[in-house]
């Protein structure tokens, strides 16, 4: 059952070794603090790609390996290492679990074929798997369910993995059960031989005697066993009809059944998505690690093995792209890491994930999202930090870093030439929630702080800056702890001191009316014949969702309402100016009339254009500013908060209406979810903004008597209905 720990790695070079049916690009997920990193260094450990155990704790893991990840004891950037297991080259990327760091997750997992979802054993689905979830939805990623922890005297196996079930909405098929002994935990039962194993003190394994097992942990075995069949019942036409047979001669357990026929059902389901097997372990104990690399090779997915991607041609038709080993080159840059400290001489390591085709240095490659051409100086295997070992190409499947394309950013496609490009879909920059000024010390230092952003901007996205009116610069990023990490990165690598003001809430604006405004833009105000054009802006706001979320898209569209079909010369010259008017429009909402902050959730339609004789791309695109802030006056706007989704696990019962009242009350909030997992501990779900959470987690230790804990993810932004919280805002801005 279990593989022998025989693996040895020597200069690696998985995009070369075998078939790409034997490579895995998978990446490691969770919540924070759920032990990915753990398990990530226990991964390297077992099979011999590292000689020594990494540890989180002593600062000295392969993946964390920037300073601040290492004193805070958090993953902050994704990083990419590999192994080998049997026959199986694996490329692992450990990813943040942290709230905050949401974009670094969504960028990895859009180039990933599978992932391993790392649960706590005892809290079982916490807010942040929910999001790193969903993301794997969204990019279609079969994922293995570990259930890590199993250590923790409160560890709940079959809670756990409920959880995720309740989550996913797919089964969660066990594959193992938790063996105690002696209020210890040992090992496990591996429920497809129902043989139980236990870890010895050097790190090796033994069969555990019948006799020795427990008669509580034998029940639960056979209880996840049956769990198992019926599980994959659902989802499997072959083992419903083999667990039928078994049930009808009195086998409940299914043992007749053969093991690699559970094996190979449950792998089509895993790579369909219709399942996710589930295994257990304590990464920190060393405790079921080589069967979570089993499991790996078993259920997740090759390169080949995934569905078609989405994609673009030239001429704007979106087509389903399927990828073969031999096609033309297709590749996707999903992070750039920058060396040196200006932007315009720094080196840039592309990290890229190749679809088909190979990269070789030398080789000029098609950059189809930015219409450029590029040269490829040399290809780099990624291992953490080090990007040392070089090599001579980079085929289907492969993961690497390359250097010498300096005019590739995140999400960018790459193809062979122009004649057979299209673009895959992006990575969404996230809309930033929370600002804080920050300032040098002295004017000098202005320009290297600059320097400084344009760099940082480079490798993480959803960081931006802005000049305020006081002339300060204002760092807009995730929550408080990305501003805090930028500030400290800038600090260290440009040996700056900044000052920084107090993290501000990023409010928004929504429109309260619909309306249209026709305007006559003179480039001299007040003389009619310095016109540039007569815009005609329809708005229209877009219809708050679910839980009175308001939609953060900006719509700019073109119906040209007043024009009659015929009037095709008129048509053409009014779509040439669309992209300038965009941009103009777009500028506009940038700063409402209540408290200048951007305008959301909101449709613009361009309904009609006539060109002047003083109308250019400067004069058309302030014509659209202009006329947009006009018609944002007439339809009036309301202010938008952002908010924050709480889960809150509560222990007592006695003190969930407390909390409860607290939410409603002082908080501002909603429940929008209540459940009882057990019957003495209950979950709420609310939906709180982001200026009521100051303080929450002392203020929910006080108010639970240290019987509760939550974890937030970022759910949307919402209308203020309160004008007190209006009132603030303004005089926070020195609006009167």
């Amino acid at each position: 059952m279990l593989r022998k720990l025989g693996c040895r790695v020597a200069q690696l070079r998985l995009h070369s070794e075998g078939t790409i049916r034997n490579v895995r690009n998978i990446g490691v997920v969770a919540h924070i603090d759920a032990g990915k990193t753990t398990t990530t260094e226990r991964m390297l450990y077992f099979s011999e790609a590292k000689s020594k155990m990494g540890d989180v704790d002593m600062g000295n893991t392969t993946t964390d390996y920037m300073d601040q990840e290492r004193e805070r004891g958090i993953t902050i950037q994704s990083a990419l290492t590999k192994l080998k297991w049997g026959k199986i080259g694996v490329w692992i990327i450990d990813t943040p679990g942290h709230v905050d760091f949401t974009m670094e997750v969504e960028r990895t997992l859009r180039v990933l074929d599978g992932a391993v979802a790392v649960f706590d054993g005892v809290k079982g689905v916490e807010a942040q798997s929910r999001t790193v979830l969903q993301q794997a939805a969204k990019f279609q990623i079969p994922f293995i369910t570990y259930v890590n922890k199993m250590d923790r005297s409160t560890a709940n196996f079959t809670a756990a993995i409920d959880s995720v079930e309740n989550l996913i909405n797919i089964p969660v098929v066990p594959l193992q059960a938790p063996l105690v002994i002696a209020d210890h935990f040992v090992g496990f039962a591996d429920l497809l031989s129902m043989r139980f194993v236990r870890y010895t003190s050097m790190g090796g394994v033994e069969v555990v005697p019948d006799a020795e097992v427990p008669k509580d942990q034998l029940a639960t075995a056979k209880t996840l066993r049956m769990r198992l069949l019926d599980s994959l019942s659902g989802v499997s036409d072959v083992i419903a009809d083999k667990y039928l047979e078994c049930l009808d001669a009195n086998d409940d357990e299914g043992m007749t059944i053969p093991p690699d026929l559970i094996k190979s059902e449950l792998t089509k389901a895993t790579k369909a998505r219709k399942a996710t097997p589930a295994v257990l372990g304590s990464s920190a104990k060393s405790i079921g690690i080589q069967p979570l690399l089993d499991a790996i090779a078993d259920y997740l997915p090759s390169p080949v093995e995934r569905p078609p991607l989405e994609a673009e041609e030239p001429a704007g038709k979106l087509i389903s792209k399927e990828f073969k080993e031999k096609d033309p080159l297709a590749a996707v840059v999903f992070k750039v890491q920058v060396q040196g400290k200006d932007v315009k001489s720094v080196q840039r390591a592309t990290l890229v994930r190749v679809y088909s085709g190979v990269l070789k240095p030398g080789m000029k490659v098609y950059n189809s999202t930015r219409d450029c051409a590029q040269t490829i100086k040399s290809i780099s295997i990624v291992d953490g930090n080090d990007f040392s070992v070089s090599t001579d190409s980079l085929g289907p499947g492969g993961v690497g870093c390359v250097w010498g394309l300096n005019r590739s950013f995140t999400g960018d496609t790459l193809c062979a030439d122009k004649t057979s490009s299209f673009v895959l879909e992006g990575v969404a920059t996230p809309v930033p929630v929370v600002s804080m000024s920050v300032e040098p010390y002295s004017e000098r230092e202005d320009t290297i702080l600059e320097q400084a952003l344009e760099v940082i901007q480079l490798e993480d996205p959803s960081i931006s800056h802005s000049i305020n009116e006081y002339g300060q610069t204002v760092l807009s990023g995730m929550g408080s702890l990305h501003l805090e990490v930028t500030k400290t990165k800038i600090e260290r690598g440009w040996g700056l001191s900044l000052e920084s003001g107090p993290v501000k809430i990023k409010h928004r604006e929504y429109p309260v009316n619909e309306g249209t405004v026709v305007h006559t833009f003179n480039t001299v105000l007040g003389d009619p014949t310095s016109g540039a054009c007569v815009l005609e802006l329809s708005l229209q706001p877009i219809p708050v969702g679910e839980h009175e979320l308001v939609s953060l898209d900006q719509e700019v569209t073109m119906s040209l309402s007043n024009m009659l079909e015929e009037e095709d010369t008129k048509r053409k010259l009014t779509l040439k100016w669309l992209p300038t008017i965009k941009r103009g429009v777009l500028q506009g909402l940038g700063a409402g009339p209540l408290v200048r902050d951007m305008v959301s959730g909101v449709k613009i339609d361009v309904a009609s254009l006539k060109i002047l004789p003083r109308g250019n791309e400067d004069t058309v695109g302030n014509a659209a500013d202009y006329t947009t802030k006009l018609l944002l006056a007439q339809c009036r706007t309301d202010l938008l908060e952002p908010c924050l989704e709480v889960t809150i696990t509560i222990y007592n019962p006695s003190v969930v209406d407390t909390i409860s009242q607290d939410i409603l009350g002082s908080r501002r909030g909603s429940i929008i979810d209540h459940q009882n997992p057990t019957k003495t501990t209950t979950v709420l779900t609310a939906v709180i903004p982001v200026s009521e959470l100051t303080s929450y987690a002392s203020n929910l230790l006080s108010l639970s008597g240290g019987e509760a804990h939550h974890t937030t993810r970022f759910k949307g932004y919402r209308i203020v209905s309160d004008g007190s919280v209006l009132e603030k805002v303004k005089e926070d801005k020195a609006i009167l």
